[in-house]
């Protein structure tokens, strides 16, 4: 799994320790205020609307949702550096806390315009807070629902909905007609969605996919049609858990935590065919030739056997994760009779 460096996870654990401090609010009080008042807050009704709620919401969540993105992230500099290049706008939809304009902020920092979207100004306001920590001044924010407003820019953007499909499950079809207006509006436009390992985020997941299997850039690796969208709606939307850095934590550092999540990147423009490339699913078996890892790519999913003998080349293999990718020599011919000689890697391999 990705590894952020440690300097952006200080600024950020730096950011929040501030806030906490200037905020007066004890632990106790933050972790009622989480407990009580997210889920009023997501079914526009909040049993516990104290001033407050959405700093410690903020102090809470952060901490668990922003390492989130920097995966996705450091997979997308990686292997689309260009595409990001030509973005102008970060456009961080139903932002809530700010958490993609602060990671995108953190893991870049430069950034074109951000532009903050919720129907909540004491969110937005909490946010701004955050990002002016961070010294970025190219903020412009907009209160509204964005369902059922005009948010497409006209700027080559990367759009963010982060935790927010989940919690409009009911109007998705909608949501659906907004993502193809952004997808169509400009050719370098990018959508990054990211939902909990819930069963409305798994719907969502699971009808974008649907809708747009054509436009799907990660966790795809090829271009096209998944291969398995009949077979198994769960394949290609398997989920992400990672352990939440207590570096990180200001409020809960002594209570073990671990991000869950699905993730879909959607692109207006799809990348050249990458069949070399396979994202691996599971963590490696070792068997007696070498290893066996479970990858998907554009043509199918299977056992990639690979051939190691030296103890190096079985360190590298050990410290493959799910979501990782590897790359082979488009050359060679994969079968699932004989192993491939990890010799054969192209570059090793490529690890995000």
């Amino acid at each position: 799994m990705s590894t952020i460096d440690s300097n952006k996870t200080r600024r950020l654990r730096e950011a929040l320790k501030g806030i906490f401090e200037e905020s007066g609010l004890r632990p106790e009080e933050i972790m009622r205020m989480v407990e009580y008042g997210s889920k009023g807050y997501n079914t526009h009704f909040s049993p516990y609307r104290r001033e407050g709620f959405e700093v410690s919401y903020a102090l809470y969540f952060l901490p668990e949702h922003i390492p989130k993105v920097f995966i996705l992230l450091n997979e997308l500099q990686k292997r689309f550096t260009d595409r990001l290049r030509a973005i102008e706008e970060i456009i961080d939809v139903g932002c809530g806390a700010g958490t993609a304009a602060i990671a995108y902020s953190i893991f870049f920092e430069e950034t074109g315009q951000l532009h903050l979207i919720d129907r909540d100004k004491r969110f937005l306001k909490v946010a701004m807070d955050i990002l002016k920590r961070f010294n970025m001044e190219n903020v412009k924010t907009t209160r509204c629902d964005y369902v059922n407003s005009d948010i497409v820019s006209a700027l080559p953007s990367l759009y963010f909905f982060t935790n927010t499909i989940s919690e409009n499950i009911n109007r998705l079809d909608r949501i659906v007609s907004l993502i193809n207006r952004i997808l169509v509006r400009h050719s370098s436009n990018m959508i990054v969605v990211i939902e909990p390992l819930s069963k409305n985020g798994r719907d969502a997941m699971i009808k974008l996919r649907n809708e747009f299997a054509d436009r799907v850039l990660m966790p795809c690796i090829s271009p096209g049609a998944c291969p398995l969208i009949k077979s198994d709606n769960s394949v290609c939307q398997y989920s992400i858990r990672q352990d939440i850095s207590k570096s990180l934590e200001v409020v809960v550092s002594s209570t073990h935590r671990m991000a869950k999540f699905y993730y879909l990147v959607l692109s207006s423009e799809m990348p050249e065919n990458q069949s070399n490339l396979f994202r691996i699913l599971q963590y490696p078996s070792k068997r007696p030739y070498g290893f066996d890892i479970r990858v998907c790519n554009q043509k199918a999913i299977g056992e990639l056997r690979i051939k190691t003998s030296s103890s190096l080349e079985n360190s590298i293999i050990n410290q493959l994760s799910p979501n990782d990718v590897i790359s082979l020599d488009p050359s060679i011919e994969i079968s699932t009779n004989r192993p491939v000689d990890f010799a054969r890697f192209k570059t090793g391999l490529i690890r995000l």
